[in-house]
């Protein structure tokens, strides 16, 4: 999706309902009748959560987002000291219900069509690094487009030697799995694969996606302005979009998976 179909694309999707249906979205994000609300109404009032006086963390606020951040780069400290291979695997899905671009899918309904697949990418993943062996850590992120429809990454570090075909099965899994899928969007560029990487820079897939954890962009933008963090709500709309959608769902944003890997390291 390029960036223009994408602006016109989160203008049109703004106005629809947040889901087909009301079992899709968590209680607390529905209207005080039980209606759904629309996508714009509900990030709204995710960000007026985020953003009220509360002892608690909510997802996507700065707290939030500077844990998993910490918990994302001691993935990748771990993963320098032994990886082989490095891998940025791109999981994504069309958000039309036909090929009329009129007729978008929910979001909501989306995510959930998105998400179908990740138990067997999962198991697709354990299968491919445990025929391989070694130590292994994969590193799972939702992102947003910039329709503010999500996509998913995964970063792979491997202590053994692999290439782009030894993960076609996962691949293949999401593509079974998830009826949003197309084949068009996942061929060769939707796998890179970097074999002997130099563990001192790492992969740049670490640091290309680490900044789609919600809240995770704003807290690296402050840091470098010396301001104080906001979290997702001081992130690009379609980034807050996403968030919503996450919110609504409880769609987990971040996944971190090791094998041979202690967790607390």
């Amino acid at each position: 999706m390029d960036s223009t179909t994408g602006d016109n694309c989160l203008e049109r999707a703004g106005g629809l309902p947040l889901a087909m249906s009301s079992s899709t979205v968590a209680d607390f994000v529905l209207d005080d009748d039980g209606s759904i609300p629309t996508w714009r109404e509900a990030r709204k009032r995710m960000c007026a959560r985020i953003s009220a006086d509360s002892p608690h963390s909510p997802r996507f606020g700065p707290r939030w987002a500077k844990q998993a951040r910490a918990r994302f780069l001691g993935a990748d400290e771990q993963a320098r000291e032994f990886c082989q291979t490095t891998g940025l695997l791109t999981f994504t899905g069309s958000p039309y219900l036909t090929d009329n671009r009129d007729n978008l899918i929910p979001p909501c309904s989306f995510v959930e069509a998105l998400t179908a697949s990740r138990s067997a990418r999962r198991s697709a993943f354990r299968d491919v690094l445990g025929d391989a062996g070694g130590r292994w850590v994969t590193m799972r992120v939702v992102g947003a487009h910039r329709s503010g429809y999500p996509h998913e990454h995964t970063v792979v570090a491997s202590e053994a030697q692999l290439s782009a075909d030894d993960f076609a099965p996962v691949v293949g899994a999401h593509l079974d799995a998830s009826p949003v899928a197309n084949k068009g969007a996942h061929g060769d560029e939707a796998i890179h694969v970097e074999s002997d990487p130099n563990t001192d820079e790492m992969t740049g897939g670490v640091a290309y996606i680490a900044p789609d954890i919600p809240g995770v962009r704003d807290v690296l933008t402050a840091e470098q302005s010396g301001r104080t963090p906001a979290g997702v709500v001081d992130e690009a709309e379609h980034r807050r979009r996403t968030a919503s959608v996450l919110e609504a769902t409880g769609t987990q944003a971040v996944r971190i998976d090791r094998a041979g890997v202690d967790a607390d390291h």
